[in-house]
């Protein structure tokens, strides 16, 4: 609520009743917009996981995953227990406190939850994509595809540094909204770009017609280890597809998995 004292007492019924119905949804966009940054941040240890990221780094994986969910609660505690008496958190008449009103704790722990849990979970691909021995280009454009926390911690510092200069609830609910939705489009953007190559494969564009769910063969030759899987489609999925490469046990998930030293990708 960003009315003083003097406007309050400005205000008829039915505008206080509009001013209290806004207090409360302020509070639920707070609600909202933690477990939307939160469950982006969950997509994308899911994505890394799925990715193989992880597998010379496993403890380290366990870390991240226990580190943002710990987080997630503890933002989630900060936004319940940081006004008490709870109904505050709407009242009008007489004017709730500023910790009620304008909530600069909720912002200082969210940036602070925000930026050091998107800094762990960029530090799980980047040492693999450091040592993918590929054109550097390239290379940045896969750091800037995977790496969608650094998009988000740009907007987070940007909303935090605006909150501060005008303290107000429009102007943090308009810089939230900026934050999420950078997030969602920067977390979506490897999605969006998997599935254009699907397409591809489906047109004939790709020489191979395999739909590969991870664009990292070259990884495995850059490490020394033994060519890195591609999951492609089921057998039972497409009777009609045929492949030359030899297929590996099919996994619980339906999978089955070619080796991709025979498969030549290219990064548009």
């Amino acid at each position: 609520m960003d009315y003083g004292a003097a406007h309050v007492g400005e205000l008829s019924d039915c505008q206080l009743a509009r001013v209290r119905r806004g207090s409360g949804m302020e509070l639920l966009a707070w609600y909202t917009y933690c477990s939307i940054i939160w469950g982006l941040k969950g997509i994308v240890l899911f994505m890394f996981r799925r990715l193989t990221f992880t597998l010379d780094r496993p403890r380290f994986f366990t870390f991240v995953w226990v580190v943002t969910a710990v987080s997630y609660f503890v933002m989630l505690l900060t936004l319940t227990l940081g006004c008490l008496p709870y109904q505050q958190n709407w009242q009008v008449k007489p004017p709730p406190p500023a910790k009620c009103s304008l909530r600069m704790h909720d912002v200082w722990v969210s940036t602070i939850l925000n930026v050091l849990t998107d800094l762990l979970i960029l530090a799980i691909p980047l040492p693999a994509l450091w040592k993918m021995s590929i054109d550097l280009w390239k290379k940045v454009g896969l750091v800037l595809l995977l790496c969608s926390g650094i998009f988000v911690i740009t907007a987070a510092l940007v909303r935090f540094s605006f909150t501060l200069v005008g303290s107000t609830s429009v102007n943090l609910n308009r810089w939230c909204q900026r934050e999420t939705t950078v997030g969602i489009i920067a977390v979506n953007a490897a999605v969006l770009r998997s599935r254009f190559k699907r397409k591809r494969a489906r047109s004939g564009t790709d020489p191979h017609g395999i739909e590969a769910i991870t664009m990292f063969p070259q990884m495995a030759d850059s490490l020394g280890t033994p060519a890195m899987p591609i999951l492609a489609k089921s057998p039972a999925a497409s009777t009609s597809e045929t492949t030359t490469d030899s297929a590996l046990d099919t996994p619980p998930h339906g999978l089955s998995i070619v080796m991709s030293n025979k498969v030549e990708t290219s990064l548009a």
